[in-house]
């Protein structure tokens, strides 16, 4: 099966437990829909680690002026 009929079938199947399917094609559009998203359902906490330091500070510049908290990310070892 080809990369298209994998994402196709993702797409059919995602659509039919009620997920929502939104095609991006770079981190900082990514990051402006999780805002945007999460502004639209009152949301008022993100989090979204592993981005780079250019990523993260444009998300949280994102939530501060959506009146949305972005968690720091923290990681653990064990």
């Amino acid at each position: 099966m080809g990369k298209n009929n994998l994402i196709q079938l993702m797409k059919e199947k995602a659509a039919g437990v009620g997920t929502i399917v939104h095609e991006i094609s770079c981190v900082s559009e990514a990051i402006k829909y999780a805002v945007d998203l999460n502004r639209k359902k009152k949301l008022k906490i993100l989090t979204c680690p592993g981005l780079d330091q250019k990523d993260r500070d444009s998300l949280q510049d994102l939530c501060k002026s959506s009146g949305m908290n972005l968690l720091k990310e923290h990681r653990y070892f064990f």
